[in-house]
């Protein structure tokens, strides 16, 4: 089956948007957070990807995860990231 009728049938992410690493971080905060560094350059592009599709930005939504852990820590790194790259949009997290 093609990525077109695929994509009929599934909801999916978009792949551009998707960031993936074989880095674990223990479900530990901080360790996510310092390996956010490490997938910034794909968060970024990945950001920019997005905000090139939009006629406008006046807000972002990011989804992470509140429990902690690995994502809680990555998810907060890559919010800085979009607080420094929309300075002037609004943040709902």
């Amino acid at each position: 089956m093609d990525d077109k009728a695929q994509s009929k049938r599934h909801w999916h992410y978009e792949k551009k948007c998707v960031i993936e690493g074989r880095l674990g971080s223990g479900n530990n905060w901080a360790c996510g957070y310092r390996n956010g560094s490490i997938a910034e350059e794909k968060i970024l592009n990945s950001l920019r990807w997005q905000l090139e599709q939009a006629d406008r930005v006046d807000t972002s939504l990011p989804i992470l995860s509140l429990a902690g852990g690995t994502g809680s820590g990555l998810g907060a790194y890559a919010v800085e990231i979009v607080r420094d790259e929309l300075p002037r949009s609004f943040l709902l997290t």
